[in-house]
């Protein structure tokens, strides 16, 4: 196939996306369902209700650094804009929609840039939005892992255009891409970073050169980010680039009562002491503020996992696990989840073999991206933003299957 055919096929991809998940929506009618408030939420409303970034537990704590600002405040738009009631609620799930779908239809122009066959942009994406195998985490869910993956995908293309054609002006609008990315899932940082020093290393560019071409890269994201590192150090006195939940997640992962995923900690107890669980708590938070109480559970996080070693790895093996395992509710679409996961894999090792520069670009995110979801609890969407990737993976071994087992039998006939 042709790029220019893959171009078409991205609007395509698009409208098939949107009409599926549109469907779905109306059919369950699950947008006049109560919204869940979670920390995502209340934080978007303080922020349409004029009160900052701030009180994400459902008591008044003061301004957060528990999330990352960029989904808030995009959510909190449509909390300014559209009243209370099935009407927000539905308007939110197509913000979600139109954030998944454009993704599906960037696939194809992420396969060329990746330089893989365009054939593998255009199935991957056709499969991803014909099938919504993680419909809570696209549709229903109020977190930001869409967005993440969105943003992952733009953000690699643009990266990897860099290799194609090598100009401060790309370097730059990668930069700020990248910088917003960040902004969204500070975990992405280290994919980031690793992945610029890859470009610095395979460019062969002279000290100077390369200098000023790391400079356009990272400055503009820098940029991006300071304003809101500047924000945490004038409202908490501390250093904290993007968001500061450490010691909370480290304590909800490790402690007595600790399991793999989250719904499971929810059934067990594990999330006892988390301020959006218990009240009492949320007051301790609204007390001593969330950087010391972080401090604190970090401290008791670290004393338990050196109390229970043996319990700790376990825990960490379970979470590796159900980070790749994928696991939904549904059993079918689990036993989907881990074949795609399987498929995405062996296709990586594929793409490391037969197209080592997308095997490169992709397997960086792979391992870097995962390692800080293997010390915490499991819940799907932070597997989520993997997903597009597995995708072209799984499909670029597919592809390269197809076509080494049809090449004997075209041989043949030829006989």
């Amino acid at each position: 196939m042709r790029t220019g055919g893959s171009r078409l096929s991205g609007p395509i991809i698009f409208v098939i996306s949107c009409t599926v998940r549109i469907a779905l929506v109306l059919a369950t009618g699950s947008y006049r369902q109560p919204v869940n408030a979670v920390e995502m939420v209340q934080v978007a409303r303080c922020l349409a209700a004029g009160q900052g970034f701030s009180n994400p537990y459902g008591c008044v704590t003061g301004p957060t650094v528990h999330l990352a600002p960029v989904y808030p405040f995009l959510l909190s738009l449509i909390y300014r804009l559209v009243p209370p009631g099935s009407s927000r609620e539905l308007t939110v799930f197509m913000l979600g929609i139109t954030i998944v779908s454009l993704m599906y239809a960037l696939l194809p122009w992420l396969a060329v840039k990746l330089r893989l066959d365009p054939l593998v942009g255009v199935l991957a994406g056709f499969a991803g939005a014909s099938l919504p195998l993680f419909y809570w985490v696209e549709v229903e869910s109020e977190w930001e892992a869409r967005l993440t993956a969105l943003l992952l995908v733009v953000a690699l293309g643009k990266l990897a255009g860099l290799f194609e054609l090598f100009t401060i002006r790309r370097m730059i609008t990668a930069g700020i891409i990248w910088g917003v990315t960040v902004l969204t899932a500070p975990t992405l940082l280290p994919v980031f970073l690793a992945l610029s020093i890859g470009l610095g290393w395979h460019s062969h560019l002279r000290p100077a050169v390369a200098l000023r071409a790391a400079t356009a890269l990272l400055v503009p994201a820098i940029l991006v980010i300071m304003p809101w590192t500047i924000r945490n150090y004038r409202d908490f006195h501390e250093f904290i680039l993007v968001r500061g939940n450490t010691g909370l997640q480290l304590h909800m992962s490790f402690n007595p009562m600790a399991r793999a995923t989250f719904d499971e900690g929810v059934l067990s107890g594990a999330f006892i002491d988390h301020p959006f669980t218990t009240a009492q708590v949320c007051q301790e938070f609204a007390r001593f503020g969330e950087v010391e109480m972080n401090r604190r559970y970090e401290r008791q996080a670290i004393e338990w996992i050196g109390a229970n070693p043996s319990r700790s790895v376990a825990l960490i093996a379970e979470h590796f696990v159900a980070f790749w395992r994928m696991a939904v509710p549904s059993r079918t679409k689990t036993a989907a989840s881990e074949l795609l996961t399987l498929a995405g894999l062996a296709g990586l090792a594929y793409c490391l073999r037969k197209h080592r520069f997308a095997g490169w670009m992709l397997g960086m995110v792979v391992l870097i991206y995962p390692l800080a979801y293997y010390v915490n609890f499991f819940e799907p969407r932070y597997r989520y933003p993997l997903h597009p990737l597995i995708l072209l993976t799984a499909f670029a071994l597919l592809i390269g299957m197809a076509r080494k087992f049809r090449k004997p039998s075209e041989i043949g006939s030829g006989l």
